[in-house]
């Protein structure tokens, strides 16, 4: 019921055991979803952005021992997404979606699997990453993630993960948050759960949390500058310096 370690490999040739059984890897497909995205990795034209979920997303799931298949973009069009998704489902265990969740006329993914799959539920009580979608197609696990980078990227830990992990047959899954105190105080929504980026942050003796500067969906600096997510619990609508609130770091995560 866990990933196999250096440390158990050395018990099992001290016994003398060559070979056992093993879940395989998961097969995850991952698309990315939006006419404004760009394919050329080297140049895009004026109305386009590049992909960054995608290389991002391919990474972490590899990271948490999945096979990868990169299933390039999807347009903002009935057709296109009809077409691709249902063409390349068959290969796969789990489909990823990044964008077109999200109500608005344009994004097409969340319609599709409103008509075509069995959607298991859709947008949660939470910032970032409202709009994630999770059901089956065709008796195969989706996951539809928000297009916002941050919040793609932070539903995919504090979701995602322990899903692929149960999936990929652990069950003992370690306890990875710390409880710290925080280094400053904020005002949110009751009944909301809000996940920001922070850093353990030493101070006279002893270890605070402390908040990223901005908190939008949008600024990736967030991440690559931070070591995890500070949870934010729903009952709360203020946090006051001094607050013990749980944090996950991401390397933990990903162990």
């Amino acid at each position: 019921g866990r990933r196999i370690r250096p440390l158990d490999l050395a018990q099992l040739s001290s016994i003398g055991i060559k070979k056992i059984r093993v879940f395989k890897k998961l097969r995850i497909g991952i698309f990315s979803s939006g006419s404004e995205l760009s394919s050329n990795k080297t140049k895009k034209k004026k109305y386009e952005i590049y992909d960054s979920n995608k290389l991002a997303l391919c990474s972490l799931f590899k990271r948490i021992g999945c096979e990868i298949i990169d299933l390039g973009i999807i347009k903002d069009t009935k057709y296109d997404t009809d077409y691709k998704i249902s063409k390349r489902l068959k290969s796969l265990d789990v489909l990823v979606t990044s964008g077109g969740v999200s109500k608005s006329q344009t994004d097409k993914i969340g319609k599709f699997f409103y008509e075509k799959g069995n959607i298991l539920f859709w947008r949660l009580s939470i910032k970032p990453g409202r709009p994630f979608i999770f059901g089956e197609i065709r008796n195969k696990p989706f996951i539809g993630l928000p297009g916002n980078p941050v919040a793609a990227i932070v539903t995919f830990f504090m979701i995602v993960i322990n899903f692929i992990k149960k999936l990929s047959g652990e069950n003992n899954l370690p306890v990875v948050e710390r409880v710290l105190p925080c280094n400053f105080s904020v005002e949110k929504k009751k009944g909301r759960t809000e996940w920001i980026r922070g850093n353990i942050l030493k101070k006279n003796d002893g270890m605070y949390l402390e908040r990223f500067k901005s908190t939008g969906s949008g600024i990736i600096s967030s991440l690559s500058q931070s070591q995890g997510i500070i949870e934010l619990n729903e009952e709360n609508d203020s946090i006051q310096k001094g607050t013990l609130l749980k944090f996950y770091r991401y390397e933990d995560m990903l162990n």
